[in-house]
């Protein structure tokens, strides 16, 4: 239709980067030293199982929503928690093909979940701030095949 402005486009979206150099050298300083006013670090769920699309469930029933975000060839997932009204399960056939595994098992010796696709997830944070929790996971890179 001419002279219809053009459809809006959202600005693309940066995610924050985290320094190669953090922590600081001779700093074991982590999250969980640093003091934020209302911050609060959380006790990871053990297990994320796909329930529908974008949507995990734990092992307490609370629902974890997904967004996925790729930076510089690295990929992250950041869930959050929110209460979504569940509808049956989906089977792993019925949802559509993604970069996440359709469970996670958390490993608290090695501070990372495993994938059911056999990937591993750094956990760079777990917080609840003004009420929101969230969490941001880090895929590890697979190791070199010799």
């Amino acid at each position: 239709m001419p002279g219809a402005p053009p459809p809006y486009a959202a600005p693309p979206f940066t995610p924050p980067t985290i320094p190669s150099s953090w922590p600081p050298p001779g700093n074991t300083a982590s999250m969980g030293e640093i003091q934020f006013e209302g911050l609060q670090l959380l006790t990871h769920p053990d297990r994320l199982w796909i329930w529908q699309k974008n949507v995990y469930t734990d092992e307490n029933q609370r629902t974890w929503m997904s967004i996925t975000v790729e930076n510089d060839g690295v990929l992250f997932v950041l869930m959050q928690q929110v209460d979504v009204a569940l509808g049956p399960a989906l089977r792993p056939s019925q949802i559509p093909p993604s970069q996440l595994p359709l469970l996670w098992q958390f490993y608290p010796d090695e501070r990372r979940y495993r994938g059911s696709d056999s990937s591993k997830w750094h956990v760079v944070y777990h917080v609840k701030y003004n009420g929101q929790e969230d969490m941001l996971l880090q895929r590890l890179p697979e190791p070199k095949q010799e």
